[in-house]
């Protein structure tokens, strides 16, 4: 039987895909009932998670802060095709990737067509 991080992940058990808790992550999460997305954010006590959880009401919604479908929508309308078994690793990624910027090529020079006049013989 294998471990089905991803699952663990969606339900706060664990940080990240083969990654578990810290100590003092897991004591935010268990004991002082810090949400994990939070913790995954740095905020291990009850006061930083307050602190962020303002800022973030006060401001634009973060991608972290994003739900899954909040996030797909986000990726259809950036023209990325996505399915709804893309992890939230993935689409916060293609999200975060830069735009690339397609250069269109330069019109190259029209070569000048000489046209040999025929020989008399």
């Amino acid at each position: 039987m294998t471990i089905q991080w991803m699952r663990l992940v969606a339900q706060g058990r664990c940080k990240n895909v083969g990654i578990p808790w810290s100590e003092e992550e897991a004591h935010a999460v268990h004991a002082l009932s810090v949400p994990a997305e939070y913790v995954r954010r740095g905020c291990l006590t009850v006061e930083a998670w307050q602190e962020m959880k303002a800022k973030d009401s006060s401001g634009e919604k973060t991608l972290e802060m994003m739900t899954d479908e909040e996030l797909m929508k986000l990726c259809v309308d950036k023209g990325l095709s996505v399915t709804p078994d893309a992890p939230r690793s993935v689409l916060l990624e293609e999200l975060n990737k830069p735009e690339e910027v397609v250069e269109e090529p330069a019109e190259k020079p029209k070569k000048k067509v000489v046209k040999k006049k025929a020989k008399k013989k």
